[in-house]
Formats: C-alpha cells, sequence, structure tokens
C-alpha cells in the first residue's frame, strides 16, 4: 500500500513539474489536436492560424467534412470566402471553398490578420465561415446570381454582410466578432475609407451588442 502511494505521489509530482514548464503551450498543443482530429477533415489551415481556425469550425458542424483551403492573397479587406471555380461543374457536396487571408492589408492602409488579437481572430475567421455556410446551401445559379449581385448592388452587399455578421452572432462568436471591429473601427491605424467601408456593410460594435443581448439563450 505504501509503495502504491509512493509511485502516485512521484508520478502526480512529475506531471506538476511538466504542466509547471509551459502550461499555456501545452495546453494549446492538447487542444489543437484534439480539434484538429474533430473539425480538420478536407481543411488546408493555416500555418499561425490553426487553433484560431478550429475554435471557429467547431460552432458550424455543418462545415465538418466540407473542403475549405486557406492561402495568402491580395486583398482590400482583411478575408474574404469564395466558392473555387468550378463550383459550376460539382455537386453541393464536393464543392471547395477557399478563403483568402491578407497578411498585408496593413500596407493598403489597411488592417492585417497580424496585428489582431487571438480573439478579434477567431470573430473575423468565424464570419468567413458564416459566408461559406451560406454558399453551401446555395445552386449553382443561386451562386452566380448572388455573386453578381453581391459586387454590382452596394444595398445588396450590406445586405449579405450584415447578414453573416448576424449568423457569426448567433453561433456565439459575438464577444470575438465585437473585439475584431472595436479594433478596427476605433483603435487601428486603418485609413478613413477602409474604417468607413466597414461602417456602410457590416456591423458596428454597438449593434453587435444589441444583437447579443437579445440572444439571451446563448449570451448570459
Amino acid at each position: 500500500m505504501r509503495t502504491s502511494l509512493l509511485i502516485l505521489f512521484f508520478v502526480f509530482s512529475a506531471l506538476l513539474s511538466v504542466f509547471a514548464e509551459a502550461p499555456g503551450e501545452r495546453f494549446a498543443e492538447i487542444k489543437l489536436e484534439d480539434l484538429r482530429k474533430a473539425y480538420g477533415n478536407n481543411k488546408t489551415l493555416p500555418k499561425g492560424y490553426e487553433l484560431q481556425c478550429l475554435i471557429a469550425l467547431s460552432r458550424y458542424p455543418e462545415l465538418k467534412d466540407t473542403r475549405i483551403n486557406f492561402i495568402l492573397g491580395d486583398l482590400k479587406t482583411t478575408m474574404a470566402a469564395r466558392p473555387q471555380a468550378d463550383f459550376i461543374f460539382r455537386k453541393k457536396e464536393d464543392r471547395v471553398y477557399t478563403i483568402l487571408i491578407n497578411n498585408r492589408a496593413a500596407e493598403r492602409e489597411g488592417v492585417s490578420i497580424v496585428e489582431l488579437s487571438f480573439a478579434a481572430q477567431v470573430g473575423i475567421i468565424a464570419h468567413e465561415f458564416a459566408h461559406i455556410l451560406a454558399y453551401s446551401k446555395m445552386s449553382r445559379l443561386e451562386m452566380i446570381l448572388c455573386g453578381g449581385r453581391y459586387f454590382s448592388s452596394p444595398y445588396f452587399h450590406q445586405k449579405i454582410e450584415r447578414e453573416t455578421d448576424l449568423i457569426t452572432i448567433e453561433r456565439g462568436f459575438g464577444e470575438q466578432l465585437y473585439e475584431f471591429s472595436d479594433y478596427v473601427l476605433n483603435k487601428s491605424s486603418a485609413c478613413d475609407a477602409y474604417k468607413d467601408f466597414k461602417k456602410k456593410f457590416y456591423y458596428q460594435p454597438e449593434e453587435i451588442r444589441q444583437a447579443m443581448l437579445k440572444m439571451k439563450t446563448i449570451y448570459q
């Protein structure tokens, strides 16, 4: 009995010493691996943002097996989600989607993902997954019409982005989306044109708060 207790004591002490070294990093590694197994199927995740992407994906179970690739691209905004061009030849379940990440948006006087907090990164990524969720429910014709109207009609553009923000909040990422919006509009060094664009087409911080207050079952 005494021997067994001594063994347990030394094992427990060893575990404490291991986690005392770098508990945050080790917890992140364990969490990342668990999330990758659960939600990483058919996903090409960007290095340095894997955990953020998987946390966001965890609230979109419908996208669990959807093929999504993250790539760096030259954008006017921080991120953008779109279907791969061959979607017109594919069934819904076989489509491939791309999320473009602009880590050089600051050079355009915008906001780069690298300057965002972890929470804000999760918020904007969750917003892009909300776009893909909407695309995944559309027929080929609906996708084509949606794309055409999005780029030709400011009213429709605003409608789509605000609906997407609302989906993001409904999925439980209100705080993260708020942090992104608040940073962009109130704390970043983005130019006025970029901030005006965000104000025109997306929920502003106070609107995000108001939407959260209406969802008492999600936000206590």
